[in-house]
């Protein structure tokens, strides 16, 4: 399983929040792998249940997986990544939502 993002070019990959297993899929196979597929820890009762279905959707993105705190609350997945390390969480990738990014006007031609 991969631990890094696959940018697209170098420059871009997509963050997107799943709605399901399924979805998930859906999600990563349209983008083309270039996508880290979300899912909120906050959704799950305990730590244990969270961890079990993260590996699920893991292993169906190979490992392309973004843990969002789900109400800002950084305990469950403070909690779960004793256990389980998704591909890219936010807070291991500083700057990944903006890695080269620049507007269109804001760049030299």
């Amino acid at each position: 399983m991969k631990l890094t993002p696959n940018f697209y070019r170098d420059r871009v990959c997509l963050n997107v929040l799943a709605g399901s297993k399924d979805n998930a899929r859906e999600i990563y196979d349209a983008a083309e792998g270039h996508v880290l597929v979300g899912v909120l820890s906050k959704n799950y009762p305990d730590v244990a249940s969270a961890v079990a279905d993260m590996r699920d959707y893991a292993k169906l993105i190979d490992n392309a997986l973004s843990v969002g705190l789900g109400a800002g609350d950084p305990k469950p997945v403070g909690d779960g990544e004793r256990d389980f390390s998704p591909g890219a969480a936010a807070a291991r990738q500083p700057g990944l939502h903006r890695r080269g990014y620049q507007p269109r006007a804001a760049r030299a031609e």
